[in-house]
């Protein structure tokens, strides 16, 4: 650095700072003839300040000289950022940017949880995907000052997505008004539905948030979708509820059986749906009992009636059609029904009354109250095995089920 202070020696000439900033931690050492700014500087950037040269004999100045200088330190690379941020988690994919501040930083990562090296890891060159549970490591580094940023890292969890809801009742036809009631069975989830046939999203559109059974009373069809309620960008499939308001008639008949003491169950079904059921309460009284039903509110459509009840052989009504007004069964002159009269005799539930059926029943002949050790074989129901039960017993002999799906009158 040349000052001209005029006759100046080295010897009488001081330097300091008369204007602007030094970095923090750094100062100037003035050596005579020349001078330096020393120290570990805490701060980066550049900067600006005036050094003054003066030459005095004992006090008197007889010379100065000013230079003003600029001071570029530069600092490692500002640490790395990422894009979406650390603890996002996601369900499929997600894809990840990593973003410097510095211009001309290097940034090189790493995806096993080890820290990066510069370099020796992955080099950053643009977004990437990731389709599992990833930690990442990131560093900046200035190739020209081979100055890096500080490590960084970020946390990605792939989650699996909720269970999508389910409804109850089950989607069908209804008469009347019904309510629906969704539930969802993952913990912790928040379900949105909509009735308009819109898809249903969180906070947008018609969707509205389920807290409590859906009255409907038309034609309906209802979208649930089910949010993590940690987490509302994880969530489920939609799940598709469709309600069908139909006319509802009755189906109305009556079964004679033993064993009063039993319940009855009368089903409607389609397939191996079950669409309707009743039961006919147990009853005191011995011998043969004949018991009415009605079946309210079905729809218009073809079932199965079926006919359970314990001791006894499943009776089966196929191809019973609900059409228009009330069904009748026993005065269905079509198919000729009367009364349907179940067949006893049947002690291990097969649906065929043989020879293993005999032998429980020969094991409780003549038997009485509790020991009777099973229950069927007291077919009418006056709690001993006896000659009554032994008649009944005898003429159901050598049936099966099949014996019960004719029409009991044609």
């Amino acid at each position: 650095v040349s000052f001209s202070v005029a006759n100046a020696s080295f010897d009488d000439t001081t330097t300091k700072i008369t204007g602007g900033t030094l970095p923090e931690e750094m100062e100037l050492k003035d050596y005579g003839n020349w001078f330096s700014i020393e120290g570990t500087p805490t701060e980066y950037g550049t900067f600006t300040f005036q050094v003054t040269a003066t030459r005095t004999i004992d006090t008197d100045v007889i010379g100065t000289d000013t230079k003003v200088f600029t001071l570029t330190i530069e600092g490692p690379p500002a640490a790395p950022s990422f894009t979406p941020p650390s603890g996002t988690s996601f369900m499929n994919a997600l894809n990840v940017n990593i973003y410097c501040d510095t211009p001309g930083a290097v940034i090189y990562f790493t995806m096993d949880g080890t820290d990066p090296s510069t370099p020796g890891s992955m080099q950053y060159t643009g977004e990437f995907t990731i389709d599992r549970s990833y930690t990442i490591k990131a560093v900046a580094r200035n190739l020209s000052t081979d100055l890096s940023s500080e490590i960084v890292s970020a946390e990605y969890t792939k989650v699996a997505s909720p269970a999508a809801p389910t409804a109850s009742p089950k989607p069908g036809n209804f008469v009347g008004s019904t309510a629906v009631t969704l539930s969802c069975a993952t913990n912790n989830t928040t379900i949105y539905y909509t009735t308009d046939g819109s898809e249903p999203v969180k906070g947008g559109g018609t969707s509205l948030i389920y807290s409590g059974p859906i009255a409907i009373s038309a034609d309906t069809t209802i979208k649930a979708r089910a949010y993590l309620v940690t987490d509302l960008s994880i969530y489920s499939g939609v799940a598709e509820f469709t309600y069908t308001k139909v006319e509802g008639y009755s189906v109305i008949g009556q079964v004679a059986s033993y064993n009063p003491g039993n319940a009855t169950t009368v089903q409607l079904k389609q397939g191996d749906a079950v669409k309707y059921t009743t039961t006919i309460a147990a009853t005191t009284g011995s011998g043969q009992v004949t018991q009415s039903f009605s079946i309210e509110g079905v729809a218009a459509g073809t079932y199965d009636l079926v006919v359970t009840k314990a001791g006894h052989l499943t009776y089966t009504i196929t191809g019973v059609k609900v059409e228009s007004g009330n069904v009748d069964l026993t005065v269905d002159t079509s198919k000729a029904y009367s009364t349907i009269t179940l067949l006893a005799g049947n002690m291990d539930g097969n649906n065929a009354i043989n020879l293993q059926d005999l032998n429980q029943f020969r094991s409780n002949f003549g038997k009485a109250g509790s020991s009777i050790t099973n229950s069927n074989a007291d077919i009418d129901g006056n709690a001993t095995v006896n000659l009554q039960d032994l008649n009944v017993f005898r003429s159901n002999f050598g049936k099966t089920t099949t014996d019960c799906t004719k029409p009991y009158t044609e």
